[in-house]
C-alpha cells in the first residue's frame, strides 16, 4: 500500500462525513483530531495534517490523560503527542482528569472504567469544541473496532445492531473505512513512531477480551466475518433510522404528560399498545430517559420487556424508576422516579412569583424586572431576560444540555467539570422555563447560574 493512498482513503471518508452534515472540507475553518498516541490516532493526525496542508484548514490535536495507568506511561503518552504535533506545526492542547477521579466514580456508580473514562472524555472533548471553536473533531475508530464493537454489541444482548456511526453531531470518524493493518503499514511507510497503550492487552477489559481471544479465532475460521458484519450493521442502520423516525411520531401522538416537579410521566396505556412493541420500546427508552442520565442502562429482561408486552399489568422498578398500572385514574401506565441515582444529590422548586427561598442551604431572591427575572443571593445577582413565571430551580442533573451561543447543545456536566467545580457541582442552579402550570407544559434550560458560589453564570440568549 502507498502513503498516498492511505491519504486518499481518509480524505475520501473525511468528506463522506462532511457531506452528511451538508458541508465540505472548503467550509472548514478549525479541524481538531483525539489524539492519544497509539497507532490510530497518530495515523489520523499525521494523515490529516497532508490532506489539510494546502487549504485554510486550521488543525488542532487535544489529548486526554485519564490517570488511570501509571504516571511514566500516561505522561509519557502525553508527552510524545505533543511533541509529534510540534514535529508537524500542530497546536496542541492537553486536558487531565483529577487522578482517582475514574476509580471513584466506578466505585459509587458500579460501573465500567471502559464506561466511565469514555463519559468523562467525550465530555472534555465537547468543552474543547464549544472553548476552541471547532467545526469538527476526528476519533480514530477504525474498521477493526467497528467489526468489534459490533460483536460487543451481539453478545451483551444490545437493542443497538448498526455499530459505531461515522457522524454524531460535531464528532467525526474519518478511519471506519481503513483497517488496522492499513494503519500499521501507513506508519510504516511514512516513519512515524507511535505509543502502546499496554492496557490494550489487559483481557480483564471486554473489549480486550473480544480482541485478543474471539477475533483471532473468527479471522481463522471466517476470514470474511468483518466485511459480513460491516455491510449487516450498515443495513440495521438504515432499519434503525426508520424505526428512530416512527418513534418520534408515536411519542408525539402519545403526548405524555410530563411532570418534572414530581419525576413522573404518565401516559395513555391503550395509545401505548396500539404501536408495534419495537416503536412501544423506543418510546420507553425516550420517556424514562427523560426522568434518568441517559447514559443509564435500563435492563431490558426485568425492566423493559414487561412493560412493552400486551398484558403487563403489574409493576416494575429499576435504576431508581418504578413502571405500573393507574387503574384510578383512566388505566394509565406511570413512569415514576423513586429514588436518586448513588452518585446523585439535588434539589427542585417550582417559583411562581416574587419571593425569597432557601435552595441547597443557600438563600435566593427572585424577582420580576423589565421583562425578565432578577435572581439575588448574598449580594451577588444575575438578570435573566425574557423568563417568566412559572419556572423551575434546581440542581444539575447528569443529562442536561444547555444552549450555546451556536445554537448547539453543550453537555452541562462538561461545563461544570470546565469551570473545575468538583463537590460544589450540585449546588449550582439550574433555570428551566416552563411554558405553563399544567402537567403537559414544556421545559427548557435557560440558566446555568455559579454566581453565588463564586463561579461563572450560563445564560441562554
Amino acid at each position: 500500500m502507498e502513503k498516498q493512498f492511505f491519504e486518499n482513503k481518509v480524505r475520501n471518508s473525511l468528506a463522506e462525513c462532511l457531506r452528511k452534515d451538508s458541508k465540505s472540507l472548503e467550509q472548514i475553518h478549525t479541524l481538531a483530531c483525539a489524539v492519544s498516541g497509539g497507532a490510530d490516532s497518530i495515523a489520523m493526525l499525521a494523515a490529516l495534517k497532508e490532506i489539510t496542508k494546502n487549504t485554510k484548514v486550521r488543525l488542532l490535536c487535544v489529548n486526554v490523560n485519564h490517570n488511570i495507568r501509571p504516571v511514566e506511561q500516561t505522561l509519557g503518552d502525553s508527552k510524545f503527542v505533543e511533541e509529534f504535533c510540534r514535529f508537524i506545526g500542530v497546536d496542541f492542547f492537553y486536558y487531565e482528569v483529577e487522578p482517582h477521579k475514574i476509580k471513584k466514580i466506578c466505585d459509587e456508580s458500579k460501573r465500567s472504567v471502559e464506561d466511565v473514562a469514555r463519559e468523562i472524555r467525550y465530555d472534555i472533548f465537547h468543552e474543547f469544541i464549544e472553548k476552541e471553536h471547532v467545526d469538527y473533531l476526528c476519533v480514530a475508530h477504525n474498521s477493526d473496532d467497528q467489526a468489534e464493537t459490533l460483536l460487543m454489541r451481539f453478545l451483551q444482548g444490545s437493542s443497538v445492531a448498526s455499530g459505531i456511526s461515522s457522524v454524531n453531531g460535531k464528532i467525526l470518524r474519518p478511519l471506519l473505512n481503513v483497517s488496522r493493518a492499513e494503519i500499521e503499514s501507513y506508519l510504516s511507510l511514512a516513519n512515524v513512531k507511535f505509543r502502546t497503550d499496554l492496557t490494550n492487552l489487559d483481557t480483564a477489559y471486554f473489549r480486550n477480551r473480544i480482541r485478543h481471544t474471539v477475533v483471532p479465532l473468527l479471522n481463522d475460521k471466517f476470514p470474511q466475518w468483518k466485511k459480513s458484519a460491516i455491510s449487516h450493521a450498515l443495513r440495521m442502520k438504515e432499519k434503525e433510522d426508520a424505526l428512530e423516525f416512527y418513534a418520534s411520531k408515536a411519542e408525539e401522538f402519545l403526548n405524555a404528560r410530563v411532570d418534572m416537579a414530581s419525576m413522573k410521566v404518565t401516559i395513555d396505556k391503550t395509545k401505548f399498545h396500539s404501536f408495534p412493541v419495537a416503536i412501544r420500546r423506543l418510546v420507553l427508552f425516550r420517556l424514562c430517559d427523560r426522568l434518568l442520565d441517559a447514559r443509564v442502562r435500563l435492563p431490558s429482561l426485568t425492566f423493559m420487556n414487561p412493560v412493552v408486552s400486551d398484558d403487563f399489568s403489574g409493576k416494575v422498578t429499576a435504576c431508581g424508576l418504578e413502571i405500573f398500572i393507574d387503574t384510578q385514574n383512566g388505566d394509565n401506565i406511570i413512569i415514576q422516579r423513586i429514588q436518586k441515582l448513588a452518585t446523585e444529590k439535588g434539589f427542585f422548586a417550582i417559583i411562581e412569583e416574587d419571593c425569597i427561598r432557601i435552595l441547597n442551604g443557600a438563600s435566593f431572591s427572585f424577582r420580576a424586572l423589565n421583562g425578565g427575572i432578577m435572581v439575588e443571593s448574598e449580594e451577588k445577582s444575575v438578570f435573566i431576560e425574557n423568563l417568566t413565571y412559572p419556572f423551575a430551580a434546581r440542581s444539575p442533573l447528569c443529562a442536561d444540555e444547555i444552549m450555546a451561543s451556536d445554537g448547539s447543545m453543550r453537555k452541562v456536566s462538561g461545563i461544570l467539570e470546565s469551570w473545575k467545580c468538583g463537590s460544589m457541582k450540585n449546588d449550582l442552579l439550574i433555570i428551566e422555563s416552563m411554558f405553563s402550570r399544567d402537567s403537559n407544559s414544556s421545559q427548557k434550560i435557560v440558566a446555568l447560574l455559579g454566581f453565588h458560589l463564586g463561579f461563572r453564570n450560563w445564560i441562554v440568549k
